[in-house]
Formats: structure tokens, C-alpha cells, sequence
């Protein structure tokens, strides 16, 4: 165990050797219980904790979760709750939700313009369930950067409250990005692909390039969501058989 005495954070390496990889297949929790205790008795917290092992990373035009092919087969989620006016925060709702999704074969959500709440999250990771929230963003980003500063600001809210779920699998800054984004949003991609690699990171639902590359955009999204391919056919006039 290491222990940073400025008071950072401590790093303690747990064993686990019977653990198994998370995923649709095989949604396995861990549990952990931490307690801290001091000697003249000043200290006394515990927690228990519950996280899955997964590992999730870009190869190429490819998506490879635990080393096999990842297929993200999710619906929308506009956070449409017209009985209530506000998301559920249960967890048996959203495993009533999810249960649904998965009964007509698909294995994920993407929640356009918001994320959901920490029940959410819990009912994907007992059921083996991924997602795509996005940060609360649909707006033109200016050329100073400020609209920057609030989605790294919300980032660091949305990563801190769900970072440690597996569920969380991809994250998306925002819903149609408009203004300087392609200047600004793969400073976004780069800060938070270094900062917590634990999932995968794309600028903007909705763009219809691949983000830029090169100088002056030092790291480009690790995967694209864009209505709009190549041919005469699909959505916006796209042909998908000829984009794989």
C-alpha cells in the first residue's frame, strides 16, 4: 500500500484471482468492504464497495472489450418519463427498463443530452447492460473556449458520481455539436482519454465527419456517431453497407 502523507489519494492493490471479466455475458460483481481505523481510536469509517472488471479499448476501426469484438446494439433514451416528469431513481425500474431492451436482443442505451441517475447504472451493472450518457450539453461551443470549460466542469461531476460503474462503457460529450467544437472538443477527447482510460470517449453524437486529426487536434475521439455515411442510401441519404 502506498499513502500519500499531502493527503492525496492512497493506492492499495487487492488480489484477485478467481475474478471474472464483466460483460453482457457475464455481469459478475466484485465486493469489497474498506475500513479505516487508527490506533487512539480518532478514525473509524468503513465502506463497502461494488465494482466489475472490464477493460474496453479502440483497435483500429474495431472496439475490443476483455479482448473480444465489441457490437453496441442500443436504443435512444431522450429521458422520457411522461407520468412522473423526471427520470426514475429506482432500481427496479430501470432493471424493468433494461430487461425490456434486452428481451428485443439489444444490449445497451445511449441517453441523448443527459445522463441518468446512479440507479440506472446499478441496474445496467447487475444485468449486463452498457451505456453512452452524455454530458447535459446541445449547444454551439465559442470561440474563447467557455462552453469548454463547462463540459470539462460537468465531466468531472458526471465521472466522480458513475466513473467507477462498468456499465459505463462509452461516454459522449454532447448531443449535434455546433460552433468551434472541432477545434475544442478533441482538447476534451485527449484530457479524459489520459485522465481515465476505463472507457471510451467520442465529441459529439451527431457529427458528420470523422474528428480531425493532426496539428492543432492533438487526439482524435475514439469512436464516431454520425447519422450520415457514404452511397445514396439510409439515414440523411447515407448507404451503411459500404461504411464497415
Amino acid at each position: 500500500m502506498s499513502w500519500d502523507a499531502t493527503g492525496g489519494d492512497a493506492t492499495l492493490d487487492v488480489a484477485l484471482p478467481n475474478a471474472v471479466p464483466w460483460s453482457e455475458f457475464t455481469p459478475v460483481l466484485q465486493h469489497l468492504t474498506l475500513r479505516l481505523t487508527s490506533p487512539g481510536g480518532d478514525a473509524d469509517d468503513r465502506r463497502e464497495l461494488t465494482f466489475g472488471l472490464r477493460e474496453i479499448h479502440a483497435d483500429g476501426k474495431r472496439i475490443l472489450l476483455n479482448g473480444e469484438l465489441f457490437h453496441f446494439r442500443a436504443t435512444h433514451d431522450g429521458g422520457g418519463f411522461p407520468l412522473t416528469g423526471y427520470p426514475a431513481t429506482d432500481v427496479a425500474t430501470w432493471k424493468r427498463i433494461i430487461g425490456t431492451c434486452k428481451t428485443w436482443g439489444l444490449n445497451g442505451m445511449r441517453f441523448h443530452s443527459w445522463c441518468p441517475p446512479e440507479a440506472a447504472f446499478t441496474a445496467a451493472d447487475e444485468l449486463g447492460f452498457y451505456l453512452q450518457p452524455e454530458c447535459g450539453m446541445w449547444n454551439s461551443f465559442d470561440a474563447d473556449g467557455k462552453m469548454l470549460v463547462v463540459l470539462n466542469d460537468e465531466t468531472v461531476r458526471l465521472l466522480k458520481a458513475y466513473g467507477n460503474h462498468p456499465s459505463l462503457v462509452l461516454l459522449n460529450a454532447t448531443n449535434e455539436p455546433a460552433g468551434h467544437y472541432a477545434e475544442q472538443l478533441p482538447l476534451w477527447d485527449k484530457k479524459w482519454h489520459d485522465a481515465d482510460p476505463r472507457r471510451l470517449y467520442s465529441d459529439g453524437t451527431g457529427r458528420f465527419a470523422p474528428p480531425p486529426g493532426g496539428p492543432g487536434h492533438p487526439y482524435a475521439a475514439d469512436y464516431l456517431v454520425t447519422p450520415r455515411a457514404r452511397g445514396p442510401r439510409g439515414w440523411f441519404g447515407a448507404d451503411y453497407e459500404n461504411t464497415l
